[in-house]
């Protein structure tokens, strides 16, 4: 197969170089088919060229899925309540998960050494504790969201591009008329799972102001 190459030969490739084709990559074919072998063809170089700048394919991996985390923190945060500026931040996470539902699969097999995953979950923890929220409070909202946000994600995005279809397909087999009525469509899957996403976050927001005042 011919990929078309993210770079010229004109100039020296750099470590930033090699992850932005790996994400564009990912974003099109899926982090499955990412190999250094389709990389190099990509980019017009030998295989073995993106171990001058990272020390292997999972460091690559973490690499890339971490510039999905910085595209977050890039978005920014209203003025508002603490609670309006946690759901922003939340919902900053959904729509760029959605712009790279791909690079999720990545996340099941991250070491976790990510400077700008440690950032963001640093962020939260900040706008969390803007609620009120201190202690052991603080650590078990922010897990709960944590869970909540990227689990919903891999399985609302698994089998991207197709993931709307394998949903309707698969609600449609459980043959229930309500659930049939609901999404006809991929376009009505994907506006149900928005929609789902929304309320369950408003749902734990709601837990997490109630355990402010909550009893010790």
């Amino acid at each position: 197969m011919a990929y078309s190459r993210v770079v010229t030969k004109q100039r020296s490739l750099t470590r930033d170089d090699f992850v932005t084709a790996a994400l564009n990559y990912i974003d099109t074919h899926g982090a499955a088919m990412l190999t250094a072998t389709t990389l190099g063809e990509v980019m017009g170089v030998h295989q073995t060229a993106i171990y001058r700048h990272l020390p292997s394919m999972e460091d690559l991996y973490g690499a890339t899925l971490d510039r999905v985390f910085g595209k977050i923190l890039e978005r920014p945060l209203p003025k508002g309540t603490p609670r309006a500026r946690l759901r922003a931040h939340v919902m900053n996470v959904h729509h760029v998960f959605y712009e790279h539902p791909n690079a999720l699969g990545l996340v099941l097999s991250s070491r976790g050494d990510l400077p700008n995953a440690d950032r963001l979950s640093k962020l939260g923890l900040s706008l969390i504790r803007d609620l009120g929220l201190t202690g052991q409070r603080l650590a078990l909202c922010h897990q709960m969201l944590e869970s909540y946000i990227v689990g919903t994600h891999i399985y609302d995005l698994g089998g991207a591009p197709h993931h709307l279809e394998i949903r309707r397909q698969r609600r449609r087999r459980i043959d229930y008329p309500d659930i049939d009525r609901s999404i006809p469509t991929v376009e009505s899957v994907d506006a149900l799972n928005r929609a789902a996403f929304a309320a369950g976050v408003d749902a734990l927001l709601d837990f997490c102001e109630s355990q402010v005042n909550a009893k010790r």
